[in-house]
């Protein structure tokens, strides 16, 4: 894919920045975990893709490439040594830098505590499924699937729609079983797991396992104009700010995140369990109200209540 001017046509990404000229393949960003040494830089599951790791590409033109990078060989040889991944996010087609340390004394498995998966980059974004409408006690509707705004992604383990027969064949394998899905949302900009249990006994009169309509195709694109952010992860512990004893000058609710378009100055930084921060001040409570140094779309902050140790 070329734009005019002979690069990749990506914002932010050519193909000095990831060394292979018709790059397709590269690491997609299943999981984080908690308190490991990638845990708080910013990473956004299923959009997010390791580009470059150190001074190695990890792009190749080919899924089952034998000769493919191997990440967790340079993550192993950078052990306790400054690292620099090179990220490259599908919604905003932008690259960014994320810097860490490799380590075994995080309280883990492994250096980083990330699963990742060798996975399509370049027409990643276009393997969703908008969900259309919602049947009233569906297991779609159970699962908090929200109708136009929500967009199924993908597996829990990495298993993309590339079209139609995926998405059957992954519900018909999980009939009555639970299925853990990636869900990203237009309206909250966020992506989330949402677990469905597909089931044929829920409504005799529906012959949707799900009691969902999606649509696929280029009409059912996730819209462009929520593609010039990276997307985020919701905060699950940020409470309303209805409690919050601070100088907010305007706010805007939506699920699962608080987004603050101004507050008062800062007056220390602090370590929360959804990242470092800094103290506005106490809640009625005596909670801390922080400010999270990651923040959403259009600038906005994130502000949230903590319990004190």
């Amino acid at each position: 894919m070329s734009s005019p001017g002979g690069g990749t046509g990506f914002r932010g990404l050519d193909e000095n920045s990831v060394g292979l000229k018709d790059a397709a393949y590269a690491y997609r960003v299943i999981d984080i975990q908690a308190e490991s040494p990638l845990s708080h830089a910013g990473l956004v599951p299923w959009f997010d893709f390791i580009v470059k790791a150190g001074n190695t590409s990890m792009v190749t033109n080919e899924a089952n490439a034998w000769n493919k990078p191997s990440f967790s060989d340079v993550v192993a040889a950078n052990e306790y040594k400054r690292l620099i991944l090179t990220i490259f996010n599908i919604k905003s087609k932008t690259t960014r830098k994320v810097v860490f340390t490799p380590n075994r004394d995080w309280g883990g498995m492994g250096f980083v505590g990330l699963t990742v998966k060798y996975d399509e980059y370049t027409n990643g974004i276009k393997y969703v499924v908008h969900v259309l409408g919602i049947e009233a006690g569906s297991p779609a509707h159970d699962a908090g699937l929200q109708p136009n705004s929500d967009y199924l992604l993908g597996t829990v383990d990495g298993v993309a729609f590339r079209n139609g027969g995926v998405l059957s064949q992954v519900i018909k394998d999980h009939l009555d079983e639970s299925l853990d899905l990636f869900v990203y949302s237009s309206v909250a900009d966020t992506v989330r797991v949402a677990r469905l249990r597909p089931s044929s006994c829920w409504d005799k009169d529906s012959d949707s396992v799900l009691g969902i309509t999606i649509g696929m195709g280029v009409k059912h694109f996730i819209p462009s104009d929520v593609c010039d952010t990276n997307g985020c992860v919701p905060v699950k512990s940020i409470q309303t700010l209805a409690a919050m004893d601070s100088d907010i000058i305007e706010a805007e609710n939506t699920p699962g995140v608080v987004r603050v378009l101004g507050a008062r100055r800062p007056e220390y930084d602090v370590l929360t369990s959804c990242g470092y921060g800094q103290i506005h001040g106490e809640s009625a409570d005596g909670s801390a109200i922080v400010e999270l140094d990651w923040g959403l779309a259009n600038n906005a902050l994130v502000l949230g209540l903590f319990q004190k140790e």
